[in-house]
């Protein structure tokens, strides 16, 4: 009962409304842009039938390659930014030996920013936590808060 449909999130992917059971998200919000966020997860509300949940997986600043981003963010977060992980050019935050793998702008994510970006969609969350991936390499261990998860439901 898998379909997969390649496209562009959020712009490129169209379902009809309550058409989906399931949405599994994972290493794809870091990568988008705060209004392309907000648009993604107001199309996941739309897709979902209602009971249907949005499964989420997301970096974090809490990564090595951003230690010495981390209290902009924390900064950020306490003073109310709307997106206090935006990193316009990561090559400015971090000189990590992979930052060659990593692309210039990231939105890193935390659990918090998740939730009220979830609840603002008119989502309810079911959980939402930061954890460590063991899959990840070990030059990106940090304090084990590498990864955000969130799980929600229409």
């Amino acid at each position: 009962r898998l379909i997969l449909i390649p496209g562009r999130f959020p712009r490129h992917l169209r379902f009809a409304e309550n058409s989906l059971g399931a949405i599994h998200a994972s290493n794809i919000f870091h990568f988008l842009t705060g209004p392309q966020l907000e648009q993604g997860l107001a199309s996941c509300a739309h897709w979902l039938a209602p009971g249907g949940k949005l499964l989420v997986q997301s970096s974090t600043p809490f990564q090595q390659p951003f230690r010495d981003f981390v209290p902009t963010f924390l900064a950020r977060r306490k003073a109310g930014a709307d997106w206090p992980g935006w990193i316009e050019d990561t090559r400015e935050v971090s000189d990590h030996r992979k930052l060659s793998q990593i692309p210039a702008s990231l939105n890193l994510l935390d659990d918090l920013t998740l939730r009220r970006k979830a609840e603002a969609a008119g989502l309810t969350v079911e959980d939402a936590w930061l954890y460590r991936r063991r899959d990840l390499p070990a030059s990106l261990f940090l304090d084990g808060r590498e990864c955000a998860g969130l799980i929600a439901r229409k």
